[in-house]
């Protein structure tokens, strides 16, 4: 792991990167207007004052309002903390995904480069039962066994994600078996009765 200072990255010439994670404690699948609002950060300072904040491995973390914040230091390059993004956090999005809403993300002193995290944009649990209920109407026709449903989430997670999104799964699940169990008792028609798309 990276700390304040350390090998990785710093080559000594005085000038060091941080990164910042920001996590929303607020974010929700209910709550779509705090839902993708956990960042990343790469700073030319500190956010976290490591007076007050707890020390973790590679860093500290803190509470500062509504956010759980963890920050790495010791990176030379904004390059080289770029790097410590995949290392430390994992994938990110930058104002180059297409999807993606930036408008929540103010720069503040010291602050040169802003990531959301995750790979895709998170979906609402609305935005996701709706979605599932447009995917499935045809997919589903009731003779499916939980086996069969389980299938089908995956493969909808795989098809929400190579448009861009991350489906709240708990809801993904529950509207495949409320669409099964609505076409099992005649509610709606599955795609074997010619129902509705």
């Amino acid at each position: 792991m990276v700390g304040f200072g350390s090998a990785l990255g710093h080559s000594g010439s005085g000038f060091v990167y941080f990164l910042t994670e920001f996590f929303n404690l607020r974010d929700s699948p209910i709550d779509p207007a705090f839902l993708d609002s956990s960042r990343v950060e790469i700073r030319t300072r500190r956010h976290l004052d490591s007076k007050w904040a707890r020390s973790m491995e590679g860093g500290h973390e803190g509470l500062e309002g509504d956010c759980w914040i963890r920050e790495y230091g010791g990176f030379d390059s904004p390059e080289t903390a770029r790097e410590g993004i995949a290392h430390l956090i994992g994938e990110v999005r930058d104002r180059t995904h297409p999807l993606t809403d930036f408008s929540d993300c103010v720069y503040s002193p010291g602050t040169i480069c802003i990531y959301k995290i995750g790979a895709f944009v998170p979906m609402s649990a609305d935005s996701t039962g709706d979605w599932v209920r447009r995917q499935c109407r045809r997919m589903i026709n009731g003779s499916e066994s939980d086996r069969d449903i389980v299938w089908k989430l995956a493969e909808l997670v795989d098809r929400a994600n190579q448009a861009g999104f991350q489906p709240c799964l708990l809801t993904t699940e529950a509207a495949l078996f409320e669409l099964r169990d609505a076409a099992r008792s005649g509610q709606i028609g599955g795609h074997s009765n010619g129902g509705p798309a």
